[in-house]
């Protein structure tokens, strides 16, 4: 082979390693990040998970995708670990479940229910992907997973904690709406803009309502004020006790106690029973707490659950959970 074209062979796999070390550090961050999000939102990281592994089969730069899976895994493993062993958790349902929330989840009534709730947008969607180019078709399929996930898989004991996997997918989904808006917009028929520049108001007009209802939620939905700064409770908290104290209180979303860093024995249950942990073993020991007379067994109790402090309000003396407090006892 002549000297010439051995150097010109040559040139492509010089370039191929230098787009590796340039781009390998940037996926290896990502892993890092991504590994991190195991335990802050273990929803997230499972929908980035499956979006990345649709991915690394359907696109190039597989080197670079494994290490970005390698290092996440690393990371994530032990945190996924400590999340599901424990002698509190409660038994898991079967991981495969189809339908969702659907009552009869036949596959036409999970396509009336995609289409009841997403709307003009899927029209909008198949106009995008019909302008998008190769990899962003790829991307849509990607993302499309999540839809997948959340019509196959429980991973909790609340099956309805996969409308997350559906609120991501729409996230990602709108830049393909805005897409679609944006060519129409642009889009010249006969030498004029019109009738592209009509369509997409339409369109936006018949999305919008769909949007409204989403805030209905938040229009009905209760509010809480909770007090930080000048409040006596807090400011005693902060002079008596240590962060790494447990305190018995009422069951609450928010309180100064929380606001204050303390730990309770006994929060608002919703949250430990749908992240998997038996919560009516808890319930058990917490109206023992409040109700029962023999001074030895609350005094037993608190010893065994680490609890210092004991905080009587309003909130427990009236409590439909509690119905005879025993605070004379204490």
């Amino acid at each position: 082979v002549p000297v010439s074209e051995a150097r010109d062979c040559g040139r492509p796999v010089v370039a191929r390693r230098g787009r590796l070390r340039a781009s390998l550090p940037g996926f290896i961050v990502s892993g890092v990040v991504l590994g991190f999000l195991a335990m802050w939102n273990s929803a997230v990281f499972l929908a980035a998970a499956a979006i990345l592994g649709v991915l690394f089969i359907l696109c190039p730069l597989r080197f670079q995708m494994s290490a970005l899976a390698v290092t996440s895994g690393v990371i994530a493993l032990p945190q996924m670990l400590f999340l599901s062993t424990g002698a509190g958790r409660a038994h898991m349902p079967k991981l495969l479940h189809w339908g969702y929330t659907i009552d009869h989840p036949t596959a036409m009534n999970v396509v009336k229910y995609l289409g009841f709730t997403f709307g003009f947008k899927w029209l909008l969607i198949a106009l995008a992907l019909v302008f998008a180019t190769s990899l962003q078709r790829r991307l849509f399929l990607a993302i499309s997973s999540l839809l997948a996930i959340a019509f196959c898989f429980q991973f909790t004991i609340e099956v309805l904690a996969n409308q997350k996997f559906i609120h991501i997918w729409v996230i990602l989904a709108n830049l393909f709406v805005a897409f679609a808006l944006w060519r129409l917009w642009r889009l010249s028929l006969a030498g004029t803009t019109l009738p592209g520049k009509f369509t997409a108001i339409v369109t936006t007009l018949l999305i919008i309502p769909g949007g409204i209802i989403d805030f209905f939620p938040i229009h009905n939905t209760g509010w809480s004020e909770v007090t930080y700064k000048n409040d006596s409770l807090i400011d005693w908290l902060n002079k008596n006790t240590t962060p790494r104290e447990i305190l018995l209180t009422d069951r609450f979303v928010n309180h100064p106690i929380l606001m204050a860093g303390r730990r309770v024995f006994y929060g608002w249950p919703y949250f430990a029973w749908s992240a998997g942990y038996d919560a009516s073993k808890r319930d058990k020991v917490y109206i023992d707490l409040f109700e029962n007379r023999d001074p030895w067994k609350v005094y037993r109790l608190l010893k065994e659950n680490g609890i210092k402090y004991v905080a009587f309000d309003g909130a427990v003396r009236q409590a439909q959970f509690i119905k005879r407090p025993n605070e004379q006892l204490y």
